[in-house]
């Protein structure tokens, strides 16, 4: 039996082809190209380089940079929001094992329990933002309650 050889693969071939190790699929050297770009990009940009000093730097439009900013912000937004997600659906099933073990309770006149799954429902609309946020009302600026300094102090 004849011995068949396999036709060599091009060079060229294996360079357009490489393994992303975020999910396993193929993608090509350009778009490896374009993550390494990316985070340059987005590191340069955190040092507090603006655009068109970036573009200069990375050899690209300022349009580019702008895309790659406006693309990993993007993701970046998205994955927050599958993270925030996911911590409200675990959020609430712990209120809702709370809830099953103390609403029996509550219901027989144990007014500590009865309190708790008040609590609990309290923060359960809160967090899916069911009753109208609480107003703070203060007379200091906003940036002296955002950051909690007060400057008379300082």
């Amino acid at each position: 039996m004849a011995h068949q050889f396999k036709r060599p693969v091009p060079v060229k071939a294996l360079r357009t082809q490489v393994l992303t190790q975020a999910n396993g699929q193929l993608t090509s050297v350009q778009s490896a190209r374009m993550l390494e770009r990316r985070y340059k990009v987005m590191k340069l940009r955190k040092d507090g380089l603006p655009l068109h000093e970036i573009a200069a730097i990375l050899d690209c439009a300022p349009e580019t940079i702008r895309n790659d900013i406006r693309d990993v912000m993007g993701k970046t937004a998205q994955e927050m929001l599958e993270t925030a997600d996911e911590a409200r659906v675990l959020e609430r099933a712990r209120y809702e094992a709370m809830i099953k073990v103390y609403q029996p309770a509550a219901e027989a006149g144990n007014m500590a329990a009865a309190q708790l799954i008040l609590n609990i429902s309290r923060e359960l609309r809160k967090m899916e933002a069911i009753d109208k946020p609480e107003e703070k009302k203060t007379e200091e600026s906003g940036v002296r309650v955002y950051v909690g300094i007060d400057i008379d102090q300082v």
